[in-house]
């Protein structure tokens, strides 16, 4: 997440790809149609989807579920783009991307098929570049709205990505666990009825679940010992966190000779580490690592910070800076 911040449509934009991976890789689920009684995930969704359609189809693969009209055809896709893969086109287009060889560049390229009157979605993940924000702290450009899709935060963008529809529209979901990369969706249609096939997919996003469910981050007790384990887990794997309490709100105090991201010191430094945690809209906590330190006659005082992401389980996963002091007797 070090880097230039990336605007929205730059999360949801896909551009440039190498091969698709092999089908034995590849876990995409072949929708069935519910003539019956579909079961969507919203009940709202269901009603506006099965408005303009006698039933539903259900699409599960990839960590997430959505519902749409059993009359759209859904193309399973798995082709591995410079910012990431495209899962599944699903709408009225026979909507495609594809690669010339190798190419991780001109050669590769979305043809969204659109005829009058046709609608297509594209299906994608955004991990390349990350993001250097986690999206729901994202600044919103023109056109630009947020919501929740799945219980977590989401972007929707009216920004327009080239397709040569008459309405265009996308939309930046969060990923689980994944505080830089997202979900993408594109939409695209031509009239007639452009919009009205747009109301549609609105529904679709609607009907998004995650799987598995997204669940609430646990408290109390439960909290502590994941973060405690978080703690543990990072001192293991590098020597430079092993200053931290396993304690939310305690200090420790040490001598240290490493920094984390840093290499070693010229000479060791006393200093006071201690740890605090804030629990996000993306399910995972943000632990905050501080390491401060006092003056002396050849130092300045300090305080240098880093932020680790974990999950309700306690498995630490990325790891960024806070962008303060660096550390004394360095380089």
């Amino acid at each position: 997440m070090r880097g230039l911040p990336a605007s929205v449509l730059g999360v949801i934009v896909l551009a440039g790809c190498s091969s698709a991976p092999s089908p034995s890789s590849a876990t995409t689920l072949v929708p069935t149609a519910s003539p019956s009684a579909p079961a969507a995930s919203d009940p709202a969704a269901s009603a506006a989807l099965a408005s303009a359609s006698s039933s539903l189809a259900h699409y599960s693969d990839n960590g997430i579920s959505f519902d749409y009209p059993a009359s759209w055809q859904l193309r399973p896709e798995n082709v591995l783009l410079r910012t990431g893969t495209v899962f599944a086109f699903v709408g009225t287009a026979p909507s495609v991307a594809s690669c010339s060889g190798e190419s991780r560049g001109p050669g590769c390229s979305v043809d969204w098929k659109l005829q009058p009157g046709t609608v297509s979605v594209e299906f994608a993940s955004q991990e390349s570049p990350p993001l250097d924000q986690p999206l729901y702290e994202l600044p919103l450009e023109s056109g630009s709205t947020r919501l929740s899709v799945g219980g977590l935060p989401a972007i929707k963008s009216t920004a327009g990505f080239g397709s040569g529809a008459d309405v265009e529209m996308s939309w930046a979901l969060s990923i689980p666990g994944s505080p830089d990369s997202t979900y993408g969706l594109m939409a695209a249609a031509k009239n007639p009825g452009a919009e009205q096939a747009l109301e549609q997919v609105d529904a679709l996003i609607a009907s998004v679940q995650f799987v598995p469910p997204v669940e609430p981050l646990p408290t109390g007790a439960t909290q502590d010992a994941a973060i405690a384990r978080a703690v543990m887990a990072l001192a293991a794997h590098d020597q430079s966190f092993s200053c931290f309490p396993t304690t939310i709100g305690q200090t420790a105090d040490a001598v240290i000779q490493y920094f984390p991201a840093y290499s070693k010191l010229r000479k060791p430094v006393p200093v006071r580490c201690s740890i605090a945690v804030e629990e996000t809209p993306i399910d995972m906590w943000r632990m905050e690592l501080t390491i401060s330190w006092d003056a002396a006659k050849d130092r300045t005082a300090g305080t240098n910070v880093d932020y680790v992401w974990v999950d309700a389980t306690g498995e630490p996963g990325l790891e960024t800076g806070g962008g303060t002091d660096a550390p004394p007797y360095w380089p």
